[in-house]
């Protein structure tokens, strides 16, 4: 079917409306043909034979939803019908099993074969996805995928941050009974007579000088850095 703009000898609405029942214009239609199309990897439109219009086009166009074409009961499939889709021998599709849409049980336990084609040659159904594989008779959405990982692209970004502040606050403490002194003799495996052992030197003084100098910001107390 051709589409062009309507004439001055046009029938009215012959070509405003393309979707069953009317309830979409064209441009509609299409909007949303590439939406299902960016979301899911394909697209499944029914032409349709309105024998009630009075119009002088009287195919209408139905989309369906691809999660309504599965396996007849969710089955697993077999060579001959993959993911609801009905293959030949050499791998062609013949039909399309079609979950009917009976709300609000949402087509438990109905399905409907609908062919590729008609005995005259008229489609039957029109299935519109990127073939990327041999044998592939369903359509793969790789955006989708990475839309998922931007998602999640926030909390990692979050959580390496956050870990890099606990790495950057990293701090050495111990809970002792003893005090000070004996605290450090215990870390520099020393007695505190050995005056010449550098790492009881800086001790005593990391303690003389944190015990004398605190900053206080709010009610919240900070040591001032020790002086190198």
């Amino acid at each position: 079917m051709r589409w062009r703009r309507p004439g001055r000898n046009t029938p009215k609405g012959c070509l405003a409306r393309s979707t069953w029942k009317e309830k979409r214009t064209f441009t509609e239609f299409i909007r949303e043909g590439v939406g299902v199309h960016a979301f899911n990897g394909e697209i499944f439109v029914q032409p349709v034979w309105d024998t009630e219009t009075t119009q002088l086009f009287r195919t209408r166009f139905k989309a369906v939803s691809p999660k309504r074409v599965d396996t007849p009961g969710h089955g697993m499939g077999n060579r001959f019908l993959r993911a609801g889709v009905e293959v030949d021998r050499y791998g062609r599709a013949v039909a399309y099993h079609i979950c009917e849409d009976d709300f609000p049980f949402s087509g438990s336990g109905r399905w409907e074969r609908i062919p590729r084609e008609l005995p005259t040659g008229r489609p039957a159904m029109l299935h519109i996805f990127e073939l990327v594989e041999d044998g592939q008779t369903r359509g793969a959405n790789q955006f989708y995928s990475v839309m998922e990982r931007l998602k999640m692209l926030d909390s990692l970004q979050a959580t390496q941050l956050q870990s890099a502040i606990v790495k950057a606050m990293y701090a050495a403490t111990i809970e002792s009974e003893l005090d000070t002194e004996k605290a450090f003799e215990y870390i520099a495996g020393a007695p505190q007579e050995q005056k010449d052992n550098p790492l009881i030197n800086i001790l005593e003084k990391f303690s003389s000088w944190y015990d004398t100098n605190n900053v206080n910001t709010g009610r919240c107390q900070n040591s001032a850095p020790f002086p190198w």
